[in-house]
Formats: C-alpha cells, sequence, structure tokens
C-alpha cells in the first residue's frame, strides 16, 4: 500500500511538472531585408511636426526638399518649409533641419524650381507666388528615403536623390513647352544678408552661394537681436543640356542674357522685404529631349 501511495504521488507530480513546463519556443521572426520601406517620410509634415518630406541621408548635409507657399514670399506654409495642407511649391531647398519648433525654422536654402512658360519679369518681384509657383496634388507626390519625386500641375515632374553632400535631380517638361530651372539664390527660409550667383553656358554650369542664418528669427524671444548671419552656403550645378536661355534679376530687374547677379533680402518680413533679392534662370529645349539631368553639391 505505501509503495502505491508514493507511486501514485510520484505520478502526479510529473504530470504536474510537465504541464507546468513551456512549449517549444517558436522560431524566430525572419529578419526585415528592407526596414527603409516602412518609413514614411511625410510623417511629422502637418499639425506641427516641424518636418519635411524631401530626399535626405542619415547625418546628410543635403536635404532637398519643398517650399511650400500660402502667397507670401518673405514666408513659407511649413516651419521647416514643407506644409502638407498646403500643395503649392515655389522651389525645392537644398537644405533643411527637422523639428526647428519655430516659423520659419531654418535653411531652404537655394531653392531651384522647375518652371514651365517664359520667364518674363523678375520672380522676386512675384511677391505673393502667383506666377513662379505651381500648385500640386499628393497623389502626383512620392516621398521615401532618400528620393521625393513630385509632377506639378504645370506638367513639370521633380524626381530628386542624394548623396550626404550631392544630389542628382531628373526634371522631366512637357514637350516642346518653354522649360527653365529658377535658382532663387537669396530666398532661404528666413531671408539672407547676401547671395550671388554665376551662369557659364559654356560648361553648362550654374555656381553661386547664399549668406544667412537668423535660426528662428522670427519668434518674440530672438527678434532683431537674432536677425544675423551663421554661415554662407555654397553649391555647383552641372546640367547634361546645353542652356537655350539664360538671365538673373535683381529685385525687381530681370536680366535677360545676363550671367551673373547678387544682393540678399534681408531679415524682416512681409513689405520689408518682399521683393527684394536676386537669382538667375537657365532655359532648355524640349522639342527632342524632355528630360533635363542636373547634378548638384554643396559646401
Amino acid at each position: 500500500m505505501k509503495r502505491l501511495v508514493i507511486g501514485g504521488l510520484a505520478a502526479a507530480m510529473t504530470g504536474t511538472l510537465t504541464a507546468a513546463l513551456p512549449a517549444a519556443a517558436a522560431a524566430p521572426p525572419a529578419p526585415v531585408t528592407a526596414p527603409a520601406s516602412y518609413v514614411d517620410p511625410l510623417i511629422g509634415s502637418s499639425g506641427g511636426g516641424n518636418t519635411y518630406p524631401g530626399a535626405v541621408r542619415p547625418f546628410g548635409m543635403i536635404s532637398w526638399s519643398p517650399t511650400n507657399t500660402a502667397g507670401d514670399q518673405t514666408n513659407a506654409a511649413g516651419a521647416n518649409g514643407y506644409s502638407y495642407d498646403t500643395t503649392r511649391v515655389r522651389g525645392f531647398g537644398l537644405t533643411h533641419v527637422n523639428g526647428a519648433g519655430c516659423h520659419p525654422g531654418a535653411a531652404g536654402d537655394i531653392p531651384i524650381m522647375p518652371f514651365v512658360g517664359a520667364v518674363t519679369s523678375s520672380p522676386t518681384a512675384d511677391v505673393k507666388d502667383q506666377i513662379y509657383a505651381s500648385g500640386f496634388s499628393h497623389d502626383n507626390e512620392k516621398a521615401q528615403p532618400g528620393r521625393y519625386t513630385v509632377k506639378l500641375d504645370s506638367g513639370a515632374i521633380a524626381d530628386l536623390s542624394v548623396t550626404t553632400r550631392a544630389g542628382v535631380g531628373e526634371f522631366t517638361f512637357p514637350k516642346d513647352s518653354v522649360a527653365n530651372l529658377l535658382f532663387r539664390v537669396s530666398n532661404s527660409l528666413n531671408g539672407s544678408e547676401d547671395a550671388e550667383i554665376h551662369i557659364d553656358p559654356a560648361h553648362r554650369t550654374v555656381t553661386g552661394s547664399v549668406l544667412t542664418g537668423a535660426f528662428c528669427s522670427r519668434r518674440a524671444n530672438g527678434g532683431t537681436n537674432n536677425r544675423k548671419s551663421y554661415y554662407r552656403l555654397h553649391f555647383v550645378a552641372t546640367f547634361d543640356h546645353a542652356f537655350s536661355r539664360n538671365g538673373t534679376w535683381v529685385a525687381s530687374d530681370l536680366r535677360p542674357g545676363s550671367t551673373s547677379a547678387e544682393g540678399g533680402e534681408g531679415y524682416a518680413t512681409g513689405a520689408d522685404r518682399a521683393g527684394r533679392g536676386s537669382g538667375g534662370y537657365v532655359s532648355f529645349d524640349t522639342s527632342s529631349d524632355t528630360d533635363v539631368r542636373m547634378k548638384v553639391g554643396i559646401s
């Protein structure tokens, strides 16, 4: 009897221990082979998130992204140039800062705009961005890590990709259109103290720089004390197409055929800054080839 009782207790305990042991561990999940594909660069581009969706590498210096406009050349639709809720763009700036926490934040330097149509007046004189800007639909916009693409209502397409300090822009224009790229060199998000542009048709090159800064200069706790320059950004852009035309502008003065210009906007806002600044444009023949490739580097 004693042996039966002990045997029964042992069997019961064995069953209890067996039931308490965990099941065999499940197979580990397969590793993600393309983690960047799960990133949505448009997150934070509305509702005060202060982000931008354009092409940038981790810790990259160049960050090529749209400058959206709500009708004021001295302002932008979002703190870092882009607001998801404002679908009108006046250029694609080469530098941006995420999460600045003020409007506008910083950078947005050297906005470059594909423009369809004849350049008949100074883009700086277009103080409400009515002429030298274009609407777009989010249905025609795609942002992914390192690349940004949008088709504008004008028919032009901007396809932007970057490395750490350089980028490649593929610009497609409607066939037989008057196709231009505008270099709004003085039109950084906060304005500029000085800017310059030089066009070399023989070598299909545009170079220049902007002296700017004024981080969060419009905030009440910054004010006029923060309206000062912190850096000069230089750029060099080369093209796979010859220029069919070129020109520059200073303030309201358009200079067809000119190859150099200079002048900043200042760091004021509204009427105290509108209509000031400089820039230049290059045009392309689209009768046989509608695609223009531009390589650009900054320092």
